[in-house]
């Protein structure tokens, strides 16, 4: 290929693709490369080439399981937690922080790309197997009789 980004599928740069994104890059950044196509290109392979999809899905997943290892590197890490100032050690605020931002940042991407897995949010079902929770707090049978007089309404108009 002589001077472009490559714009026909290959399995050899779709494998490039997932390893890097295994591998903690962004689609953003590998998109950048020489070398490699541009997201809108790798976005219609997605969608015309179903080898890829399963490549990429499979590639996310270990993405987020790298994602959750980074989360423990990150929080043990106190390397930095205390610079020396001219009157001794000193907490680093700025370090500690920005730490925490990188866990959430990660945290939230984790819940976004696979909620039943790494969601906090609990969802509670109000419904109750007679219908006394239902949202309009008719048990079934009561609603299928309000039905059945309603239809009987409209029927004699």
């Amino acid at each position: 290929m002589a001077g472009g980004r490559p714009t026909k599928y290959r399995d050899s740069i779709a494998k490039g693709i997932c390893l890097r994104l295994m591998l903690g890059q962004s689609l953003r950044a590998i998109c950048r490369l020489d070398k490699y196509p541009s997201k809108v290109t790798v976005l219609t392979w997605l969608q015309k080439y179903p080898q890829f999809l399963t490549q990429y899905t499979k590639a996310r997943e270990m993405q987020q399981e790298l994602l959750y290892d980074e989360l423990f590197e990150i929080a043990d890490d106190s390397s930095n937690d205390y610079v020396e100032t001219e009157n001794g050690e000193a907490f680093n605020r700025e370090h500690v922080n920005r730490s925490r931002l990188r866990i959430d940042t990660r945290k939230w991407v984790m819940e976004r790309m696979a909620p039943k897995k790494y969601s906090t949010q609990t969802k509670v079902d109000h419904t109750s197997s007679d219908g006394s929770m239902s949202p309009d707090g008719m048990t079934s049978e009561e609603r299928q009789n309000r039905i059945a007089e309603l239809l009987n309404k409209a029927g004699d108009k």
